[in-house]
């Protein structure tokens, strides 16, 4: 995984929000493909933060829940090869480096891949990743792969509506074991952040970000805290 850029979009967003939102850009280059299965196989096989939950039960219960889902996402990663994604793998590949990119570009507070500790029922599941941000904001977000496209105005715009069936309240109650009390209570008095990954042509990055502020999804956004692109130029 190579960082290409990191652009602050902040002070630029000022005219568009009164509330002075953090805004920040990152594109990641994933390639060789090789490497990046590889930092993803480290991640979901990293079952330590399983001893954030007290109890016991608790713990075992989740622990049985991410052995079902390492068992699914690694066989779904099997299907990549010659530097080629597999359709299925997509979402996972871009769900990983998304959140590995504010920890790592951010010092973001790691939180596991969603689907490791919580239960996937049908429908609309929820926020693909989540971070915590040196402030203490949780960061809620979705990845979106689209074979060929830029796929910011999916992903921008499920979180809209994932805000609108109070998703991210719904995560809280497993989210309490794995971020701070203070980003509890921020996420109480409405403080919090998203992050949209998704895969990204050739374009460039001047071209992809005046699209991404165009799009009234996006813009719908800025009234919390913080927003964060992570394109991931998986299509060519």
């Amino acid at each position: 995984m190579e960082v290409v850029s990191i652009i602050d979009l902040s002070e630029k967003m000022k005219k568009f929000a009164s509330n002075n939102p953090k805004v920040i850009f990152i594109r990641i280059n994933p390639y060789p493909l090789n490497d990046t299965l590889k930092l993803i196989y480290n991640e979901i096989l990293n079952k330590s933060w399983i001893n954030k939950y007290k109890k016991d039960i608790i713990r075992k219960s989740i622990e049985e829940r991410a052995d079902k889902t390492i068992e699914k996402i690694s066989s779904k990663l099997k299907l990549c090869e010659n530097d080629i994604i597999a359709s299925e793998a997509g979402e996972y590949i871009i769900s990983v480096l998304g959140k590995q990119a504010l920890s790592d570009n951010l010092n973001y507070i790691h939180i596991p891949l969603a689907e490791l500790w919580k239960e996937k029922s049908s429908g609309n599941p929820g926020f693909d990743f989540h971070s915590e941000s040196t402030n203490n904001k949780i960061i809620f977000g979705e990845a979106k792969y689209i074979c060929g496209e830029n796929a910011y105005n999916s992903s921008l715009s499920q979180i809209n509506k994932f805000i609108n069936l109070k998703k991210d309240l719904m995560e809280i109650v497993d989210l309490d074991n794995l971020v701070s009390d203070s980003a509890i209570t921020n996420f109480e008095n409405n403080r919090k952040g998203y992050a949209a990954a998704f895969s990204s042509t050739r374009i460039s990055d001047v071209n992809l970000i005046e699209h991404v502020c165009k799009n009234p999804s996006f813009q719908k956004l800025l009234i919390y805290d913080e927003l964060l692109l992570v394109a991931v130029d998986i299509n060519e």
